[in-house]
C-alpha cells in the first residue's frame, strides 16, 4: 500500500488526522494484540514517523498505551467512552428497527427478551397483524426452558450457572411438549449450544412454533435473544430452516450495534442498516 503524504508540521492536524486517528483506533480494536508503530503503518499505508506522532498524542490523551516492548494497545479512556456510548443506545431502541424489519420480511411475530432467574422477560414484541398474535407485551414473562429465547440463553450459561438453574427452577409444564426433566433439558441445551439456534416446538403454547438466536454484547456474552414465532401451519420445519439465516443475521446486527465485534466483519455496517431505507 502506498504511504499517505503527511503534514510537514511536527504534530498532525486537520480533518485528515481525524480520519487517521479513527483508522488507528479501529485497527487496535480489530487486532486485539499490541502493535508496533511499524505494524500500524504497514496496515494503514502510513509512514512510521506519522504513526509515531499520532500515537504520542493518543498516549497523552490516554486513548492508547505503550506496553514494555514499545507496542501500542487501546487506552483505558476508550473503555469509559465506550461505556457511555453503549448507555446512550439502549438495547430495546437498537433492536426495535431489526424486529420491525424481521416481521415485515417474514410476516411473523418477532420478539426480544432477556433471562431473569428461571424465566425470560419480554423487552419488545412486534406483531405481524392479521389473525396470529401472541398478545405479548413488554414485561411479560414465561418459563425459560419452554421458550426458544429462554433455551438459547440457558445454553450460554456456564456449567455452575446451569447447575444452579436446574437446582432452583421448577421446570413447569405449559404444554404436553414442554421439557420438565432436568436430564432431558441438559442434553437438549447441548444441541442448542452447538447450533446456536433454539426451537420452541409447541412447548410454550399449543399451535405455536418459534425459534431464536442470541444477541451478544461487547464481551461476547449472550445478553438477550430475539425470536420469530408463527402458527405451526405456517412455521413448518422447512420454513424454520429457510428463515434461520435471516434471524441469525438480524441477531448479529443487533449485537454489532451494542458493541459485539465479529471477526471478519467490515468496519462500517451502514449498508445493512434498515433505517437507511
Amino acid at each position: 500500500m502506498q504511504p499517505q503524504s503527511e503534514p510537514k508540521r511536527g504534530r498532525p492536524q486537520g480533518g485528515v488526522t481525524v480520519k487517521r486517528v479513527s483508522s488507528i483506533l479501529r485497527l487496535l480494536a480489530r487486532k486485539r494484540v499490541p502493535l508496533a508503530a511499524s505494524d500500524i503503518a504497514e496496515e494503514l499505508g502510513m509512514t512510521p514517523s506519522s504513526v509515531s506522532r499520532i500515537m504520542a498524542v493518543l498516549v497523552d490523551e490516554r486513548l492508547a498505551e505503550r506496553d514494555p516492548g514499545g507496542r501500542y494497545i487501546l487506552g483505558l479512556r476508550t473503555i469509559a467512552i465506550g461505556r457511555v456510548a453503549l448507555g446512550q443506545r439502549p438495547l430495546q431502541r437498537v433492536a426495535r428497527k431489526w424486529l420491525e424489519q424481521l416481521t415485515a420480511e417474514t410476516a411473523e411475530a418477532s420478539a426480544l427478551s432477556v433471562l431473569y432467574e428461571d424465566r425470560i422477560i419480554y423487552l419488545d414484541y412486534v406483531s405481524p397483524g392479521g389473525t396470529f398474535d401472541l398478545r405479548v407485551r413488554a414485561g411479560a414473562t414465561v418459563e425459560a426452558q419452554t421458550a426458544a429465547m429462554g433455551k438459547v440463553l440457558l445454553a450460554e450459561l456456564s456449567g455452575p450457572e446451569l447447575d444452579k438453574f436446574i437446582a432452583t427452577a421448577e421446570l413447569q409444564e405449559r404444554t404436553p411438549r414442554s421439557i420438565t426433566s432436568p436430564n432431558v433439558l441438559v442434553e437438549h441445551l447441548k444441541g442448542v449450544r452447538e447450533k446456536g439456534i433454539a426451537v420452541d416446538d409447541e412447548e410454550t403454547a399449543v399451535g405455536v412454533r418459534c425459534f431464536a438466536a442470541p444477541v451478544r454484547d461487547v464481551t461476547g456474552l449472550a445478553v438477550a435473544a430475539m425470536s420469530l414465532s408463527g402458527s405451526t401451519a405456517r412455521m413448518t420445519y422447512e420454513r424454520l430452516e429457510a428463515l434461520e439465516p435471516t434471524i441469525r443475521q438480524a441477531a448479529l446486527m443487533i449485537s454489532r450495534e451494542i458493541g459485539f465485534v465479529r471477526e471478519g466483519w467490515p468496519v462500517d455496517p451502514a449498508a445493512a442498516d434498515p433505517s437507511d431505507g
